[in-house]
């Protein structure tokens, strides 16, 4: 069991998992699937006079709220534009967009790297991949960087309705802008154009599956926030070592808290039973492996494995060689996180300011 400091402890049917084996085997097995949102809501607009059609929406067309043959359509569709072969075309773009950013930051003075850095590296490689390029972008990303408590187990019916109205103002700011914009130095039609124009998909389920990829993808802006403070907490300079800890340090610094789980059947692994209709919450960070932490749990795991696992890994690989080319050892003045945000480990602020190398 877990000791993380969470809203959720003791809660009556939410059981905490830390243990690796043990989480991988819950991953694996049949008896425990995503939860079932889309029927959830279904159920509760049957059951009350609510309407939650506009997040009702945005579960239809999500590869991470179902299990099933529609869950699969949405993964191959990702997949067909946004792939390996795909992302090297995309990386001289992606490249130049993080040097442009590390450019800016200041060289003498403390800085914000959740806001000099964090986001603006996401929203200026998300933005023209998936194509959301709303009227109103900091209203936009205000409310898309919030959906992330749409994974939070038991969201009271208030809150449900409060992302219902945020969906539908999100998707109102995308009306009209699917062929509108290309960036320069972009290698092909973003991932909104191409559904529209290839894909023939109806409008709004594109609008709706841009905009769950767009707050999917929100957790690479606090992701990169917490791999810069890793970095200078750690003293970390060699460029070895920098891109190794991508791959291997990872559980350390990711954004997400858990993976969520419910019991479909009940049953016992290992020691731990587990009784039908339980919240499983497993520990990112805390499920390191017992053969010396090379495994982890970072980007999820088989059929729900992370769709930007590998777009994540080359922005964060590319983000550590040109922050410490830029300031090599940096003294951490303020690191704030978000305690408000139950399902990330996110910062309110993380200042930071250039130190001076001992000769």
């Amino acid at each position: 069991m877990t000791t993380m400091n969470s809203k959720f402890e003791n809660k009556e049917g939410i059981v905490f998992v830390d243990d690796y084996p043990l989480a991988k085997s819950i991953l694996d097995s049949e008896n425990f699937q995503v939860p079932d949102l889309y029927g959830f809501l279904s159920r509760l607009e049957e059951a009350t006079d609510i309407s939650l059609e506009h997040l009702k929406l945005n579960i239809w067309c999500s590869p991470f709220f179902l299990e099933g043959e529609r869950q699969q359509e949405i993964r191959k569709l990702y997949f067909k534009y946004i792939n390996n072969t795909t992302l090297k075309l995309w990386k001289p773009f992606i490249d130049q967009a993080i040097e442009s950013v590390v450019k800016t930051i200041p060289e003498n003075v403390p800085f914000d790297v959740v806001t000099a850095i964090g986001e603006k590296i996401f929203t200026r490689i998300a933005r023209p991949m998936l194509g959301v390029f709303p009227k109103n972008e900091a209203l936009f990303d205000e409310k898309a960087m919030t959906l992330q408590r749409l994974v939070e187990p038991m969201l009271s019916i208030k809150k449900l309705q409060a992302i219902d109205r945020d969906l539908f103002e999100l998707m109102a700011q995308l009306h009209g802008t699917e062929t509108a914009i290309e960036l320069e130095g972009m290698p092909t039609h973003s991932l909104l154009t191409a559904l529209v124009e290839n894909e023939k998909i109806p409008i709004d389920e594109a609008y709706a599956l841009v905009t769950t990829l767009y707050a999917a993808m929100a957790p690479l802006a606090q992701t990169v926030v917490n791999l810069v403070e890793y970095i200078y907490v750690n003293k970390i300079t060699n460029e070895n070592e920098l891109q190794e800890i991508v791959e291997k340090q990872i559980q350390n610094f990711v954004a997400p808290n858990f993976i969520h789980r419910v019991v479909k059947r009940g049953c016992v692994i290992g020691e731990m039973r587990f009784s039908k209709g339980d919240t499983i919450l497993i520990d990112i960070r805390g499920t390191v492996s017992k053969a010396g932490g090379q495994q982890h749990l970072s980007f999820g795991h088989g059929l729900h494995f992370c769709l930007g696992a590998a777009l994540s890994k080359m922005v964060m690989k590319k983000v550590v060689t040109e922050i410490t080319k830029k300031i090599e050892v940096a003294e951490i003045i303020v690191s704030e996180l978000d305690l408000a945000n139950s399902i990330a480990m996110a910062h309110k602020q993380l200042i930071v300011k250039k130190a001076q190398i001992d000769e």
